[in-house]
């Protein structure tokens, strides 16, 4: 997982990191812009769920987490959604704001990422920017036109609505 900042943007980044676990679930970078406000963006991979053999993320990530966890059995999947949650509230608490891009594996519209970014006041941009129109497939198989990529930012309330660069 990688973000990177070119030409403009290099000049305000503040910080760079990514998911405590190292497992690669997610990498941001952090920028200053107008009057004090910070934004993070952020990248993420979520696993598809537990289908398929040894070689998967999936259970690459059960792996590691039985060997952190050894009395518990935990879903990747799940075990994402706690540790994003709990990593984006601590960055909300510093007054950061959020673009968010991640392959969420699950239909954006409605399940666990679409919770917690409600939870975190942030709504999906393409969506909310074409509310009328049929979602693109964003993988070869969907034949079903389930978007399960996103770009999520966070909700214009206040002083937030204007650019912060």
């Amino acid at each position: 997982m990688g973000i990177c900042t070119t030409d403009k943007g290099v000049h305000r980044v503040i910080g760079t990191g990514q998911d405590s676990s190292g497992l690669g679930r997610w990498a941001w970078v952090r920028l200053q812009g107008k009057e004090g406000r910070t934004i993070r963006m952020i990248t993420a991979y979520r696993p598809c769920k537990g289908l398929g053999g040894e070689g998967t993320v999936w259970e690459q990530h059960r792996q590691y987490f039985g060997e952190q966890y050894p009395n518990q059995i935990i879903n990747p999947r799940d075990q994402f959604i706690r540790d994003l949650k709990d990593a984006m509230h601590e960055w909300q608490t510093s007054g950061d704001l959020f673009i968010l891009g991640m392959d969420a594996n699950e239909d954006v519209r409605n399940g666990d990422v679409a919770d917690l970014m409600t939870s975190l006041a942030m709504h999906e941009a393409i969506l909310h920017k074409h509310p009328h129109k049929s979602p693109p497939a964003t993988y070869n198989r969907n034949y079903q036109r389930q978007p399960i990529d996103g770009l999520w930012i966070t909700q214009r309330t206040g002083n937030t609505a204007r650019r912060i660069y």
